[in-house]
């Protein structure tokens, strides 16, 4: 099992600036750090942006003190041999079709979650879904899955140091897999 910290206090981390972060599955590039004064003293504000970013996503900025980290699931992104175990998970014979429908509300939890461990299970389960000939598979049901491939595909581009398009091909691979 892959050991991937989402904060809540596991495994504290300190950023800076030209550090990447995790938080919903979205890479985020922290862009600037700032001292600030809280009522508990001094902190610093990390500012970030999306890492991949779209024509809308251009000029957006978000902050957070470093101290507040650990009470959100931001994370520091997977490392290569993490990445491979998601990889695998994707592709997993052990994950049935016949394992419980994963229903939309479930998935979204899943993606809030920011494990990519859970979200590559989840990937599986609904992949398998979509392939089955005797289950509905609904159009936000279909939503959540390119979601949560997009949002995996954007670390695992990160860390592999490829696009995101050929991560999300690298995924679709994966789960073709017989």
């Amino acid at each position: 099992m892959v050991d991937i910290s989402n904060g809540n206090g596991a495994n504290s981390h300190e950023f800076k600036k030209g550090d990447f972060i995790v938080d919903f599955g979205q890479v985020f590039k922290i862009i600037d750090t700032k001292s600030i004064s809280t009522s508990t003293g001094s902190d610093t504000l990390l500012v970030f942006s999306p890492h991949f970013k779209t024509d809308q996503e251009s000029d957006i900025t978000s902050s957070i003190p470093q101290k507040n980290i650990d009470k959100t699931t931001i994370r520091p992104p997977m490392n290569k041999t993490q990445v491979q175990d998601v990889l695998k998970v994707l592709s997993d014979k052990k994950i049935k079709k016949d394992s419980e429908i994963v229903d939309v509300l479930t998935a979204k939890a899943v993606l809030n979650s920011n494990n990519p461990i859970e979200i590559a299970q989840t990937v599986r389960k609904i992949y398998l879904e979509k392939i089955s000939k005797d289950i509905k598979f609904t159009g936000s049901k279909n939503y959540i899955f390119e979601l949560l491939i997009s949002r995996l595909a954007e670390e695992i581009a990160l860390v592999l140091d490829i696009n995101p398009d050929k991560a999300t091909t690298k995924i679709h691979n994966q789960l073709k897999k017989k």
